[in-house]
């Protein structure tokens, strides 16, 4: 077909009879790259499958992508009773070992250490050249996935304020319409929290894998960690402390065949590395606690965490800010948190370009 779905972020709900209640479902499309699903299993449990893998525990997920401990999950995501449930049967579960469990979905039958299972799921999403949302794909995910989006007609928990004169903006408990919705547009920034610093974002490289570091934080030069050494002789091709130039980098370029490979995949990637070092940030997202009855005696008065991503985004890939708010409006649909999407709808359809279709041929 010619039609298909535009790079987005997708929800829909079917009732099951049995359990006289809806079902939710979640898919992460790009242009080009790995699909991820969102979906309820038996006993209330949620699954995630990566590129049509087989599927994991979304609690699981969650740990793989960086957050250690089920305290850490709950403080990000706010306390879920479907989570709850499998937090009880895992509770050895860690980063390391849930991203072994993903990989080994991914490539069955492969055994490999936490850092081979991290380089590959961080290749597998975050490289530009294997996953493309394209400039729709971006507008669209960001749209779907801005927190205030889903904040519409709920109360604010707590005052929002501004930290730095410690005016409150918006009272605690205000219902959140247009007009005050507009206004925390106006100030969303005061809405931005990093949850994950720049080690331990998983889009990026590790230290280990840095082979470059600045003597002065506030100037982009870089220089060479370590000494770089021909292979085969054991001769030093750069000592270290050398600053990284284009002459430099061609001269690896010139003799790539005598270098190791870590050196290659970090000095000589399509990638330039001053541009590489300028994208390595930390995990920035908007977050906003909100109630959906202001009344205490109502069912619906309990706290719901909603996460949105990062508004500022422009990567054509997807983002560790974007896969943390898809799973938060997964979450907040069973929270009664949000709104599921018509796939029928032509706005949530493209047409294939000529170049796609004979390419796929």
């Amino acid at each position: 077909s010619q039609i298909v779905r535009s790079a987005s972020v997708y929800y829909s709900s079917n009732f099951d009879v049995k359990l006289n209640r809806n079902l939710y479902s979640g898919q992460v499309i790009p242009a080009r790259g790995a699909w991820i699903e969102y979906e309820e299993g038996s006993k209330e449990i949620l699954y995630v499958k990566l590129d049509r893998s087989k599927k994991i525990p979304l609690s699981n997920f969650i740990y793989a992508l960086g957050f250690d401990n089920r305290e850490i999950i709950e403080n990000v995501f706010g306390k879920n009773h479907i989570l709850n449930s499998f937090f009880e049967k895992e509770s050895d579960m860690d980063t390391d070992n849930a991203l072994i469990e993903l990989y080994s979905k991914i490539r069955q039958g492969e055994k490999v250490t936490a850092d081979t299972a991290r380089d590959f799921i961080r290749t597998r999403l975050f490289d530009q050249k294997k996953y493309d949302l394209a400039i729709v794909g971006r507008y669209k995910l960001n749209k779907k996935l801005d927190v205030l989006a889903r904040a519409e007609k709920t109360y604010l928990v707590d005052d929002f304020i501004n930290p730095e004169t410690n005016e409150v903006i918006l009272p605690k408990h205000v219902f959140l319409n247009k007009e005050k919705i507009e206004i925390l547009k106006q100030n969303r920034h005061f809405l931005i929290k990093e949850l994950f610093d720049v080690q331990h974002n998983l889009e990026n490289e590790t230290d280990e894998e840095i082979l470059t570091y600045k003597k002065d934080l506030q100037k982009k030069e870089l220089y060479i960690k370590n000494n770089i050494l021909n292979v085969r002789t054991g001769e030093v091709i750069f000592v270290k402390d050398t600053l990284v130039t284009s002459e430099v980098i061609n001269h690896l370029r010139q003799n790539i065949q005598l270098l190791d490979e870590k050196v290659v995949k970090f000095f000589l990637s399509l990638k330039d590395i001053y541009q590489k070092e300028l994208e390595r940030t930390g995990v920035f997202n908007e977050i906003l606690e909100v109630y959906l009855s202001k009344d205490e005696h109502d069912n619906l008065y309990h706290k719901v965490k909603i996460i949105g991503n990062d508004q500022r985004e422009t990567k054509k890939h997807i983002t560790l800010s974007d896969i943390i708010a898809s799973i938060s409006y997964y979450l907040n649909l069973y929270e009664n948190v949000g709104s599921v999407d018509d796939i029928d709808h032509l706005g949530n359809r493209r047409l294939r370009l000529i170049g796609e279709l004979l390419k796929n041929q």
